[in-house]
């Protein structure tokens, strides 16, 4: 997995405490329509409630997903991502290297 400068300096901000500016969703730009999302759990509209849902919000554009930070400064995929992305035949989504916090 290959990190950019700007997902590296994020994920150091978050391990010091600091709460960078790109993971709040208040802060999110284009994203679509709550109306879309109506009915089931929404990584941004309606999270889904898990053990992972207040840890910082990454989007990856690599990807073209959105991912939690650990405390550890990993990136997981975000369940209601995983579920979103599995409904549309994308299964490979959840492949991320792990340190094992998303499975508690």
């Amino acid at each position: 997995m290959t990190l950019s400068n700007e997902q590296i300096f994020a994920a150091m901000d978050i391990l010091k405490g600091i709460q960078h500016p790109m993971t709040k969703i208040k802060d999110l730009k284009n994203v679509h329509n709550p109306s879309l999302c109506s009915g089931r759990n929404c990584v941004i509209h309606n999270p889904s409630d898990n053990h992972m849902k207040d840890w910082p919000l990454n989007w990856r554009d690599d990807r073209k997903i959105m991912e939690r930070i650990c405390e550890h400064g990993v990136g997981h995929p975000d369940r209601d991502e995983l579920t979103y992305q599995d409904s549309r035949g994308n299964f490979s989504v959840g492949i991320h290297g792990c340190d094992g916090c998303c499975r508690a």
